[in-house]
């Protein structure tokens, strides 16, 4: 009993949640937010993560889709408000904002990975994303979910290569 891991928790936060945080960066900066932009930039944060932390943002898997990982849940919430200007958080059933209480080294990712990739063309973050050697680019099918095994190999390597905050896709 001591020790033991709780049944059923998940590690990792609801990807709404990290979403949300991104759509209020976007808001509060009078800046645009695409559906590209928001679903790119939480699997990026959740890679990020990975590579720093060795432990996942996200509690959900990644998939690969034809146009690059996505984070599903992120990509169904958000679509409806179309392609352009995601302006609206996610709720809960409850009518609550999704939030997720953040560590301090899970917040400054969330927030390098935002000032860094938010300014970036949306072929610009594809690109990164779409990488010869990524996650999505080894992940064979798709809608085949992307391992965050993949996913922590990849972006270690960039923390090594790198030893800055996040500056590669």
């Amino acid at each position: 009993m001591w020790g033991r891991k709780k049944e059923g928790k998940k590690e990792g936060h609801d990807p709404l949640a990290i979403a949300n945080r991104f759509v209020e960066k976007a808001v509060l900066a009078r800046r645009p937010l695409t559906i590209l932009h928001l679903v790119k930039m939480v699997y990026l944060a959740h890679g990020w993560c990975l590579g720093f932390t060795g432990r996942p943002l996200i509690s959900t898997p990644a998939q690969a889709w034809r146009h690059g990982p996505v984070i599903p849940e992120v990509y169904s919430e958000f679509r409806p408000q179309g392609i352009y200007n995601i302006a609206m958080t996610a709720f809960d059933e409850n009518g609550k904002v999704r939030w997720a209480e953040l560590s301090e080294r899970e917040e400054d990712i969330v927030d390098q990975v935002y000032d860094h990739y938010s300014p970036l063309s949306a072929r610009r973050l594809s690109a990164l994303t779409h990488a010869e050697g990524s996650p999505w680019s080894r992940t064979k099918g798709y809608y085949a979910s992307i391992s965050n095994d993949a996913i922590r190999e990849y972006y270690e390597k960039r923390v090594r290569e790198s030893r800055e905050p996040p500056q590669h896709g």
